[in-house]
């Protein structure tokens, strides 16, 4: 499964009804929709997953049904983060019986861990359970759980530890990464998938296959056969999409969950909804801004 590690990994965002409960069937819905657009790497419980926001019986539930849903064929990989080692370490074991591939780990925060010990954190949480893959999240979203390039060199030796996924990237990082661990599966996000690629790296995990799912693998098809002219070029419609819709919708003070499950909504090829709190949901007037202004601009080639 770990050759699955590549390309565009589809982003599962979790659905919740009006009474505020998991909506089964809208993620039954999402998984199929992606299944039918060729997708071989499906991630649940990312960031707008809501990760942090799902009960552990509403994680364990969503689990079961990615499992069912996807069945064996597709790399199905699950986020962990919790601020507790051992319940980090309890929750790959039981992803592992439950038939997920792939665990995207955040080591455990709340205290800022030193280097030294993110590194022994995430060692730990890899060697508990080695029949399945771990992935390290490198993200700023909590406090003190990022790696610096050469920390993955101590990581090297640990069969089931697969790769990263890199937020933030820059290319003093990305060589950095080269450098010191060019072994691992590096994937970004979708704004550095092009220039990863261009320099030994996999793919993305990806928010946009979440819009655009057709222009996302045609994309990923471009860097593969390296035509980096249309490649690129689709990288600029990505730019444009961010420059303006995404951000002007950021800057009137929402998260990124709140944006990215709005704009889900709007672009239609997946089902949405709000975010729970304490996070705020656009406002209904923002969502009709967003969506006429993709009907203005024509993202993507219309999206789906």
């Amino acid at each position: 499964m770990k050759d699955q590690l590549r390309g565009t990994i589809a982003n599962l965002p979790m659905v919740f009804t009006d009474q505020d409960q998991m909506d089964e069937e809208a993620l039954r819905q999402n998984i199929r929709s992606y299944l039918q657009m060729g997708f071989t790497a499906i991630y649940l419980l990312g960031t707008s997953g809501e990760l942090f926001n799902v009960s552990p019986e509403e994680y364990r539930r969503a689990v079961r049904i990615f499992v069912e849903e996807a069945g064996p064929d597709i790399l199905k990989i699950v986020g962990c983060a919790t601020p507790r080692l051992g319940e980090a370490v309890e929750t790959v074991r039981w992803l592992a019986d439950a038939g997920i591939d792939c665990a995207l780990i955040v080591p455990p925060y709340f205290i800022p861990l030193s280097a030294g010990e993110r590194i022994s954190a995430l060692r730990t949480i890899a060697q508990a359970c080695p029949v399945l893959g771990i992935v390290h999240y490198n993200t700023d979203y909590a406090p003190g759980v990022r790696f610096q390039p050469e920390d993955y060199a101590s990581m090297l030796d640990i069969p089931n530890f697969w790769g990263t996924k890199q937020g933030n990237m820059n290319q003093q990082s990305w060589e950095g990464l080269q450098q010191h661990s060019s072994s691992l599966r590096h994937l970004t996000l979708d704004d550095w998938m092009v220039r990863s690629m261009k320099l030994g790296g996999y793919g993305a995990f990806s928010l946009m296959t979440s819009l655009a799912p057709q222009f996302v693998l045609r994309w990923f098809e471009a860097c593969e056969a390296q035509d980096w002219q249309k490649a690129e070029a689709m990288d600029q419609e990505l730019d444009r999409f961010m420059d303006t819709l995404y951000w002007p919708l950021s800057r009137r003070g929402y998260t990124d969950v709140a944006v990215d499950k709005a704009l889900i909504g709007c672009f239609g090829f997946l089902r949405s909804s709000d975010p729970r709190p304490p996070l705020k949901p656009m406002s209904a007037e923002d969502k009709k801004w967003a969506a006429s202004q993709i009907e203005k601009e024509g993202y993507f080639e219309s999206g789906a």
